[in-house]
């Protein structure tokens, strides 16, 4: 009789951290796009070039999606935090060669970037801790 190790409770053990960074972005993610378009709707300018309820809603879902994927299927996890993380890097790049006049100030430049880091942060403690968790497993 085989023993198997419960390697999806491992995982989460690894991951946990990283996983907090990702959800920190992805939160920031949401509050930045929902301010945006209540800033929109009174004839404001949005914090920077993206303002849109569907990437409140994505970001909410992918939050959701590594949760629950990290806890069954830790490689889908894998999957959706380099998603995360090359959008994250897409964006901090188009923070530093787009038009400035996009956002309202260069310190709301700045922070959509910062918000971004976090993002990178969270795909690379990803990647570091899914390497460490496969060579356990």
């Amino acid at each position: 009789m085989s023993m198997k190790k419960n390697t999806t409770k491992g995982s989460w053990e690894i991951l946990k951290p990283a996983l907090y960074v990702q959800l920190i972005q992805l939160a920031l993610t949401l509050v930045w796009n929902i301010a945006g378009v209540i800033l929109i709707s009174r004839g404001l300018r949005a914090l920077g070039p993206v303002a849109s309820l569907a990437v409140a809603a994505i970001a909410l879902v992918f939050g959701i999606v590594l949760v629950v994927s990290l806890r069954r299927w830790p490689v889908l996890y894998g999957v959706f935090s380099v998603v995360i993380g090359l959008m994250a890097i897409w964006s901090v790049v188009n923070a530093f060669t787009a038009n400035p006049a996009l956002w309202p100030s260069d310190f709301w430049r700045y922070a959509g970037a910062a918000v971004n880091v976090i993002g990178i942060v969270g795909f690379v403690m990803a990647v570091v801790g899914l390497v460490k968790w496969k060579k356990m497993y």
